[in-house]
């Protein structure tokens, strides 16, 4: 059997001492020896109430203005004046800037048609040590007479207040075992790809690691979480603040380093109380599944890996923000269609006091090979979509 504890420990060693610290691609650039950078007070704008985000070019950390020429990633000219960006496209914005013969970086800022929650206040602005925990994914299906046996170890674990707050679980019903309908049923063939799934029980830990799979013992488990969340070290912060109004959820989360690195965001919603007879149960809560994945909000188009959309780089002590607005009647509306196609089920009406949503952030580092692997530093259980969920230091 693999040596999880090996396997942890070089790992964390391979993260926390290669660990990545270099250029996001967010960096100015300049035909001579002076550096252009554009910058914007915002990553999010409104498509109404006359909001804009104001843009600043620096060269060589001044602030230049007269001759400033503005363009979008297809290179087209952009009408920004005095500095102000604002439009009424919603979408993802990409702009850089020309000052003579010097060209900047490249910014991103994304427009919505939603009112932006404000961000929660820091109970600790200088602080970057955070309270991190493990994003465990449980890849099972009630078709699956095997997978009562890992659904009990992980309920085994868990049992311990401690161990069950340093994780966040999330459950994929992405396959049927023997046609066996599954009202959990979520389509998630790319993501089961991503996670190496050869058949079911698979657990997936931290977006790089299957280990648990063929762990059966509970203090081994344990002990592998405690490896893992040393790699974490300091983590990454994260805070949010959400609403539902007409059943459209919008999710503000800013993300505060620990660390000068390169970061990714992604989401799940998750639902708990679905009732689906399990094979080969041993206990009646088996039978009532919670934490389901039924939308995930991880992949970047024409990407294949999870592991989050782009934050670029973030130093050491900064924040960075991202939006997430999910319209739920569209989201239920595909993932029955999908239920009654390949999951021999329909999907229940969302009941909202169940919904809640995993928040997880990503950073980059090396594995032992000296690949690039991301790993997530931190995840949040956002139990409440109509409040707010601020930094947890440790």
């Amino acid at each position: 059997m693999k040596n999880i504890f090996k396997y942890a420990s070089l790992l964390a060693a391979a993260v926390m001492l290669v660990s990545c610290h270099g250029n996001s691609g967010t960096e100015g650039g300049a035909t001579g020896d002076k550096l252009l950078e554009i910058s914007s007070d915002k990553a999010f704008v409104q498509t109404f109430d006359d909001d804009y985000a104001t843009i600043t070019v620096t060269l060589d950390g001044e602030t230049v203005t007269e001759g400033v020429t503005f363009y979008d990633s297809k290179n087209k000219p952009l009408d920004i004046t005095d500095g102000k960006f604002a439009t009424d496209k919603v979408g993802e914005h990409k702009i850089w800037a020309n000052y003579g013969s010097y060209n900047s970086n490249e910014i991103s800022i994304r427009a919505v048609d939603v009112e932006i929650p404000e961000t929660p206040a820091d109970p600790k602005p200088t602080s970057t040590s955070f309270k991190t925990r493990i994003l465990l994914t449980e890849f099972t299906t009630t078709g699956c007479a095997y997978c009562p046996k890992m659904k009990e170890l992980l309920h085994k674990v868990m049992e311990d207040k401690t161990t069950a707050d340093q994780v966040v679980e999330v459950s994929c019903h992405s396959s049927l075992v023997g046609n066996v309908a599954d009202p959990a049923y979520v389509r998630a063939e790319e993501y089961e790809q991503f996670a190496g799934l050869t058949g079911m029980p698979h657990v997936f830990t931290d977006m790089y690691d299957a280990s648990i799979t063929y762990l059966w013992d509970v203090a081994k488990v344990k002990s592998l979480f405690a490896d893992m969340l040393e790699v974490k070290g300091d983590g990454t912060g994260i805070a949010v603040n959400s609403t539902i109004k007409d059943n459209k959820l919008v999710a503000k989360v800013t993300v505060k380093a620990s660390e000068t690195n390169k970061y990714r965001i992604g989401a799940f919603l998750l639902e708990d109380g679905i009732y689906g007879k399990q094979s080969s149960a041993t206990a009646d809560w088996m039978h009532t599944h919670n934490n389901v994945i039924r939308y995930i909000d991880a992949k970047e188009t024409g990407s294949k890996n999870y592991y989050g959309h782009s934050l670029g780089e973030i130093k050491s002590g900064e924040t960075q923000d991202f939006m997430f607005v999910w319209d739920l009647d569209e989201i239920w509306e595909t993932g029955n269609r999908y239920a009654d196609m390949y999951g021999n089920s329909s999907w229940t009406e969302f009941v909202m006091e169940n919904l809640h949503m995993a928040v997880f952030v990503t950073t980059l580092g090396k594995d032992s090979k000296d690949n690039e692997i991301y790993y997530v530093s931190n995840v949040v259980d956002v139990r409440n979509l109509n409040g707010q969920t601020k930094f947890e230091y440790r």
